[in-house]
């Protein structure tokens, strides 16, 4: 495994799908979100890569219809959660109760997407997992790799950057775990 694999916000996202999948009845939704930037789709990705479950990924974005999963023992995996139109949501939760539903995106989701995340917190607290904001050293890290800086009389400077790596989760959180940030 390498460092995001066991980082701990990867570790307990891992641990709430397979807690997930263990369930047998009711709607199975876990949440994973953080701020613009954090890294959200890399611990999500890295979360789903061990769980050995076959993945469907899709997003608000996206020209596609929602997709419904074909096994109860498939996972949906919904990127950019915040985007969710209120009718979305509806079919979301039609999907949850016979499959597992994964949402992701940023912090807050937002209120349409309300009623999916209590779900999720009603079956299990541990199905909530919040992505950490950047330490201000792993932002000062990633502001040398753009060639800027953090400015330590701005204590928004270093917000400001993970702002502006919102197109490079990876590196992000592998700057995080390198700074042994949770």
């Amino acid at each position: 495994m390498d460092g995001l694999e066991q980082e701990p916000t990867v570790v307990a996202l891992r641990s709430a799908l397979k807690a997930a999948f263990a369930e047998s009845d009711g709607p199975r939704v876990v949440v994973v979100a953080g701020s613009a930037g954090v890294g959200t789709t890399a611990v999500a990705d890295a979360a789903i890569a061990s769980v050995g479950r076959r993945v469907t990924r899709w997003s608000p974005r996206s020209d596609r219809t929602l997709p419904k999963p074909q096994d109860p023992d498939d996972l949906l995996w919904v990127d950019d959660a915040q985007r969710l139109e209120p009718a979305t949501v509806v079919l979301l939760a039609d999907v949850a109760r016979s499959g597992a539903v994964l949402l992701s995106g940023r912090w807050p989701l937002g209120e349409a997407v309300g009623p999916l995340v209590s779900a999720a917190i009603r079956r299990d607290p541990g199905y909530l997992i919040r992505v950490p904001a950047l330490s201000t050293a792993a932002a000062t890290d990633l502001a040398s790799v753009w060639g800027a800086a953090v400015d330590p009389q701005r204590p928004d400077s270093a917000a400001r950057i993970a702002a502006d790596a919102a197109g490079r989760p990876s590196l992000v959180r592998a700057l995080t775990v390198a700074h042994g940030d949770p």
